[in-house]
């Protein structure tokens, strides 16, 4: 269903291929009737999102290179497997046989609200890939990383290393694995 997946929006990117209007149609199936969202910015609104797991990594690439003529064991599609984990992916198919810990403990869906333009937190985009809204903090370059615990610590006055460092030790044995699981490389961790 739908376009060609390397498909642009075409009010957006002068595109040969014309409109599809489809991504700009409000369907009302999809719309939560107790949300007045109507008008800019809107795209085709839906208040309704499929969950992609607790990773953006590769979403944006998916089964997509095989499209574009790359083989399926590719290390980018390997890579995009390993870290697309939720029930839902970009161009890969997904069955209820595919969930290992029991559909029970996996959300497919959930419920959302749309942006009304009042600046409401809940309906901001995140910064980066940490999920926070608000104003991003790097670590100074050369800096070891600092954990974050924005719903405590809002104003990220105190890092996490410091008030629980085991936590962080757990964390970083967590860092560990996964990093061999996809292998990377870890360069940026630092020795306590």
């Amino acid at each position: 269903m739908g376009p060609y997946p390397g498909r642009v929006f075409t009010r957006i990117v002068n595109s040969a291929a014309g409109p599809y209007d489809p991504f700009e149609s409000d369907i009302p199936t999809l719309r939560c009737p107790s949300d007045p969202g109507v008008g800019l910015p809107a795209m085709g609104r839906t208040n309704y999102g499929a969950c992609m797991g607790d990773s953006v990594h590769r979403t944006n690439y998916g089964a997509a290179y095989t499209i574009q003529g790359a083989s399926k064991s590719s290390n980018i599609i390997q890579s995009a497997r390993i870290s697309n984990r939720g029930f839902f992916n970009c161009q890969f198919k997904t069955a209820f046989r595919d969930v290992l810990d029991g559909l029970s403990n996996t959300i497919a869906m959930g419920e959302f609200i749309t942006d009304l333009g009042d600046d409401d937190k809940r309906s901001r985009h995140v910064n980066g890939t940490t999920g926070a809204t608000g104003k991003m903090k790097y670590p100074p370059l050369g800096a070891a990383p600092q954990l974050y615990n924005l719903n405590e610590d809002p104003g990220e006055n105190v890092h996490v290393a410091v008030t629980n460092p085991i936590k962080v030790r757990a964390l970083r044995a967590l860092l560990d694995e996964w990093y061999v699981a996809t292998e990377r490389q870890a360069d940026w961790r630092h020795k306590e």
